[in-house]
């Protein structure tokens, strides 16, 4: 219910339960929204109702002390409040307030000195604007009509009568009929501040940050962490600081620092207060936060104290001596953090496993990979090094190539068989498509966030069919300890372990480059025109499996590589793979002594038919061994007989490789192209050996001043001894 009246509310509250509902009572500054609906027993109009106002007021609310409402002491004295609910002022405040107004005050002063000329045309005019003003500070009408009389406007017409009211009582009913607003004294309050609360964590080091230098302030933030430190949450990576953190998925990510995240972990090492002025003009201390310019400073720091981190394993760690670390959490001596999927229950692995244990374990393997059609036996062995590639990789220190897993064409399996023994090793595996071929800054733009996010393993998923992979910055990634790059946006390079096992699944794919001595293949063939319809699986459901089976397989695996170590870490004979040779030396032993033959036996076949670059080159000197023999030849002749062969069809036109073929036109039009491009392959091939012909560099022709370039046969041990037909000893090449 809404009820309306004319008056002024006594007391400065406005809202308070009362019996079983709320009563409010405003007289300004207020919206209501109403129905129109009038209770039958209510007037129509709005009358005047002080008294009651006040009896209602003081029923609900109490009496108030005098000044404020609140018994809150002030600073300078208020007026006390009418009997009308209106301010009282004496008549010498209200003249000097209004002479003071900062707009109004100089009029205000001339008018009330009599000087009305300079403002208005008439002295009633003058007379009803210092009424005006008057009436603002005052509602009483005897007072405003006591203050006009002190002024210079006073003469006779004030009190003449029109009807039953004088010119005077005319002019002040008027003035507050029109003035609605009243003067309220702006006293300042002195409010007395609540004591500070006590820290959330007391046992937390205190850090005071008034009046102490930014580098003493570092120093206790520093040490406030490494106290806190334990076990360790906080870690330097790739000259960072970083933190362990877990995504909406529960997937375990790197995370570096930045001045918001360490102004985070500050308050929750250490308790920031900072000094306010309390009672009595006494000094406390009282909360705050962790200034945003320490967080700077710290980050800014070259050394922290702080545990490396070299990444994350999500399964058990191997270490150097063969123990295997099941703690979740960080382990000092490979540097890396534990993070167990929150589901994972581990089968306890032997200490000494015996051989029965180890043949149950390594058939577990085998049924898991015993559907997929593999190409021949190198192929099955070389999947399973995948799985131990990423169980030892803590262990190798050196580098790990990339694994190239294809197919005739889609659907026989190849990104199941990498997903399905990525997950025994590392709970998920993250998949990422391939730039193209001729960008290889986005390639190296991928590899650095791949490598900050440390993932252990990375698969690049269903490469477009043919592909041929030659990226010089994936070259460097497979062989490199320590990848250097520039962020995006930043001009300072950042430096971040190369630890990552890279996998790779296509049709038919081919590499160049570098990538061939680089990479092992692992080759699948189903025989079948469709053989996503295959059916007769020994496992179905395999992604089920191994995610309900992970902990017994991941065990398996594990016990395997115990086995190998308590018995000695027997070598076996495996071949060389240039600067891999650690990790085949491991890998390869491992699988021997798990009984497991034939690792790394496509090698040699795979890399030729893999190496699209080399066969095309090789096809192109033995058509230049055909037509020159050893003969000497210069570059612009070479191509002039290319593009004659080209208009009759020679073969060493058709045998011309396509970084060559691409120049190559009968018109003649782009020979010119043909011979540069032509002129730096031979240069960048020079001493290499194609099918048995050495490339040389045949020296300057004596006539055109043109370098000549030859092929020379390679010779028989017995030929190699003899200085009649060596070329080497007679030092022609």
């Amino acid at each position: 219910i809404k009820v309306f009246v004319k008056a002024t509310k006594p007391g400065s509250r406005c809202r308070k339960a009362y019996h079983e509902g709320e009563v409010e009572i405003y007289d300004r500054d207020r919206f209501f929204t109403v129905t129109g609906e009038r209770l039958a027993s209510s007037t129509t109009g709005i009358e005047a109702r002080l008294e009651s106002l006040g009896c209602v007021y003081r029923a609900v609310f109490g009496e108030e002390e005098e000044g404020n409402g609140a018994g809150t002491p002030q600073t300078t004295p208020v007026p006390k409040p009418s009997s009308n609910g209106h301010v009282h002022l004496t008549d010498d405040k209200i003249i000097d307030l209004a002479s003071k107004q900062r707009r109004s005050g100089a009029k205000f002063t001339s008018l009330w000195s009599g000087d009305w000329n300079a403002h208005f045309n008439s002295a009633s005019e003058a007379d009803s604007s210092v009424v005006f003003t008057l009436a603002f500070y005052t509602k009483d009408n005897a007072q405003i009509d006591r203050l006009f009389r002190q002024s210079g406007l006073m003469r006779p017409k004030w009190d003449e009568l029109h009807g039953e009211q004088s010119y005077g009582e005319m002019t002040v009913a008027k003035a507050l009929n029109k003035v609605t607003k009243q003067y309220k004294p702006k006293g300042k309050r002195k409010r007395s501040r609540p004591p500070a609360p006590p820290p959330t964590n007391p046992g937390l080091p205190s850090i005071l940050i008034d009046d102490v230098q930014l580098s003493d302030l570092t120093d206790q933030a520093l040490a406030s962490m490494i106290q806190a430190n334990t076990p360790p949450a906080v870690f330097v990576r790739a000259g960072s600081v970083s933190r362990v953190m877990r995504d909406e998925n529960s997937v375990p990510k790197i995370e570096t620092f930045d001045r918001v995240r360490m102004r985070c972990r500050l308050s929750e090492v250490a308790n920031f207060f900072t000094l306010r002025k309390g009672e009595g003009g006494c000094y406390e201390q009282v909360g705050t936060n962790p200034p945003l310019s320490l967080a700077e400073n710290v980050l800014a720091q070259t050394t922290w104290n702080l545990p490396p981190l070299a990444g994350i394993a999500r399964a058990p760690i191997l270490r150097h001596d063969g123990t295997i670390c099941t703690q979740p959490g960080y382990d000092p001596p490979s540097r890396l953090m534990y993070c167990p999927d929150p589901d994972l229950k581990l089968t306890p692995i032997p200490e000494y496993p015996d051989s029965n244990e180890v043949q149950a374990c390594v058939d577990i393997l085998l049924d898991v990979i015993s559907d997929f059609p593999f190409a021949d036996e190198p192929s099955q062995a070389n999947a399973l090094a995948i799985l131990f590639s990423l169980l030892m990789r803590p262990v190798i220190t050196g580098h790990v190539p990339l694994a190239i897993v294809d197919a005739p064409m889609q659907g026989t399996g190849k990104t199941l068989l990498v997903t399905a023994l990525g997950t025994i090793a590392v709970g998920n595996v993250s998949s990422e498509s391939i730039p193209s071929k001729e960008n290889d800054d986005e390639w190296r733009k991928k590899i650095t966030s791949i490598l900050l996010a440390a993932s252990p393993f990375v698969l690049l998923d269903n490469i477009p069919d043919n592909t041929t992979i030659d990226s010089p910055s994936l070259a460097a990634a497979l062989t490199t300890e320590e990848w250097s790059d520039r962020l995006l946006g930043r001009n300072n390079a950042i430096r971040l372990p190369s630890r990552v096992v890279w996998a790779a699944t296509g049709n038919n794919l081919r590499v160049a480059g570098d990538i061939p001595r680089r990479s092992y293949s692992i080759r699948l063939d189903a025989n079948a025109e469709r053989p996503w319809e295959r059916t007769g699986f020994k496992i179905k459901g395999l992604e089920r499996h191994i995610r309900a089976k992970r902990g017994d397989l991941l065990s398996a695996a594990l016990t395997v590589v115990r086995a190998w170590y308590t018995n000695g870490k027997p070598k076996a004979d495996v071949p060389t793979l240039g600067s891999f040779d650690e990790w085949a030396e491991t890998v390869g032993s491992i699988l021997a002594f798990a009984g497991i033959d034939g690792f790394l036996g496509n090698l040699e076949q795979t890399q030729v038919v893999q190496d699209e670059d080399t066969q095309q080159w090789t096809a192109f000197f033995d058509a230049w061994w055909e037509e020159f023999n050893s003969q000497p030849v210069i570059v612009d002749y070479l191509c002039q007989r290319l593009i004659e062969d080209d208009v009759h069809g020679a073969h060493t036109a058709r045998a011309l490789p396509d970084a060559l073929l691409v120049h190559l036109d009968v018109h003649g039009v782009r020979a010119g192209a043909l011979r540069r491009s032509l002129g730096r392959h031979l240069s960048r091939l020079a001493g290499r050996i194609f099918n048995g012909h050495k490339l040389l560099n045949a020296g300057i022709d004596g006539h055109r001043k043109i370098r000549r370039w030859k092929l020379a046969g390679l010779l028989t041990p017995h030929e190699s001894d003899n200085p009649a037909t060596n070329p080497a000893q007679k030092g022609l090449w």
